[in-house]
């Protein structure tokens, strides 16, 4: 795992950090859940409020997993706008 940051440290990703679950959908849900907080850092303080000026949209190509949409949003605990 090391190797893989000092890799994206070293592309011009100097704040890289690598995350690694057994679990596909559950590394994604985690690497959604990172962005949230680095887009909207008082997500954690002022939940929802922070949300509604620019709400977030997440795109998926049609090579993702069925439902994956899905338990990104129950695991974010965002509302799915299909």
């Amino acid at each position: 795992m090391s190797a893989c940051v000092s890799y994206l440290a070293d592309v011009r990703f100097p704040e890289a950090s690598a995350y690694f679950h057994e679990e596909e959908k559950e590394g994604v849900a985690r690497i959604c859940q990172l962005a949230l907080h680095k887009k909207y850092p008082k997500y954690a303080s002022e939940g929802y409020e922070v949300l509604y000026p620019r709400p977030p949209v997440i795109y998926l190509s049609a090579a993702a997993k069925p439902n994956l949409a899905q338990f990104i949003c129950h695991q974010v605990i965002l509302v799915l706008r299909q």
